[in-house]
């Protein structure tokens, strides 16, 4: 009896030790299970980063001949454009209206000798010589001075007279700084005779 009743004692600690080896492998085998998971996770997660880098690495540099700068677009340069001052400056209109006025009086004071305009970009009055007094000193020819012949000679020192006195009434009335020129009747860019403010500026007769 004593012997049946150790074999039942052995056997029951034989199959504790099985069991308990049986658990040990178990445990040991899904160990290298996650161990393995987790290894695989790792190596998708570097792969991942390695192929960012590499992308990043290689990005395509664009053509600078297809990129639009923002000046281009945004903001075109215009080409720089002079402006007359006689177009910027406001013209008072006291002024403007005595100019008129006075200029309508000189056409017709002058109606006799010339044709009268008013050039607002220098503030001056420009006499072209009609008639018998334009031929008249057309007919100069190169003479100037005291070799002028008497007819011209009286004539041009009475109009330079005449005009040396509108020219201080304007100064005086209107205001100082006007222009009067009498232009050559052979080349209107040529100015004769130079009167401002009541005083002679040149007179190339004499």
């Amino acid at each position: 009896m004593s012997n049946r009743r150790r074999s039942k004692a052995e056997m029951k600690q034989v199959y504790m030790i099985r069991r308990i080896v049986a658990a040990l492998v178990l445990i040991l085998i899904l160990v290298a299970i996650f161990t393995k998971c987790g290894k695989k996770e790792n190596a998708l997660e570097q792969n991942q980063n390695q192929t960012t880098t590499t992308n990043s690495d290689f990005t395509e540099v664009p053509d600078s001949s297809q990129v639009i700068l923002p000046s281009e677009e945004t903001q075109p340069i215009e080409p720089a454009t002079e402006t007359d001052p006689a177009q910027t400056t406001e013209v008072d209109p006291e002024l403007k209206s005595a100019i008129e006025a006075n200029t309508q009086a000189l056409k017709e004071e002058y109606d006799e000798y010339a044709d009268i305009t008013y050039n607002p970009q220098n503030n001056s009055y420009q006499f072209n010589l009609k008639g018998d007094y334009k031929n008249l000193v057309i007919s100069r020819g190169t003479a100037t001075g005291e070799d002028l012949p008497e007819e011209i000679k009286t004539f041009w020192d009475t109009l330079k007279e005449k005009i040396t006195t509108t020219s201080e009434n304007l100064a005086e009335t209107v205001e100082p700084g006007i222009e009067l020129h009498v232009i050559d009747p052979e080349d209107d860019a040529e100015t004769l005779l130079f009167i401002k403010d009541g005083s002679e500026v040149f007179d190339r007769l004499n």
